[in-house]
């Protein structure tokens, strides 16, 4: 059965469904890792997506919504899928909710999703930390919580909190994120991206 993460109505969203362990029975938007973006999107509104890319990667490729792009509880949704998959097979995706300049209610969202998932996954791990970009920006940082599931794939949940002169250069905004990968892709991405 699949689990359907809202952040607006997470408490409801939950309390009926059984304990899942893979990473495809999670859902963002109604959306799964495994699923082919062709199912909700046409191909020519993926291309028009934002494109992200690490600079090293022959592999990944990241496509961002435009804001004409409605979801139901998050401004923003970035799928990533193979660079030369016509399929679009999901392996990665993220939703994200503005919480800016609102750091208290983003982590107090964060406690709520957290809570969530650890009632209604099989987790083999949990790792909560804090992470300040290695000094890359400012005083930003980064509020975060991981789960790996027992059956794969890893479930990040974070609160970033930008520097003031990087969010205005860069045009950033505070947000809650929550992100499900895939094993494969988050082997990559910690191996790959991160060189």
């Amino acid at each position: 059965m699949k689990i359907f993460l809202s952040v607006l109505i997470l408490i409801f969203s939950f309390q009926s469904f059984t304990r899942a362990d893979d990473i495809s029975s999670f859902q963002i938007e109604g959306i799964s890792i495994g699923d082919s973006l062709l199912d909700y999107f046409k191909t020519d509104k993926i291309k028009n997506f934002g494109k992200v890319s690490y600079p090293s990667s022959d592999k990944f490729v990241g496509w961002e919504s435009t804001s004409d792009v409605k979801f139901e509880n998050y401004d923003y949704m970035t799928f990533y899928v193979k660079k030369k998959d016509n399929n679009f097979k999901i392996f990665s995706m993220k939703g994200m909710k503005d919480y800016n300049n609102q750091l208290d209610q983003c982590l107090k969202e964060k406690k709520n999703v957290v809570k969530i998932i650890e009632d209604n996954l099989q987790l083999k791990k949990k790792i909560d930390y804090d992470d300040n970009y290695a000094g890359k920006y400012g005083k930003s940082k980064a509020y975060i919580t991981d789960f790996d599931l027992s059956g794969g794939g890893v479930i990040r949940i974070w609160c970033s909190n930008w520097d003031k002169k990087i969010k205005v250069s860069k045009n950033w905004t505070d947000a809650l994120s929550v992100s499900a990968n895939s094993k494969e892709y988050w082997i990559w991405l910690n191996s790959e991206a991160y060189k």
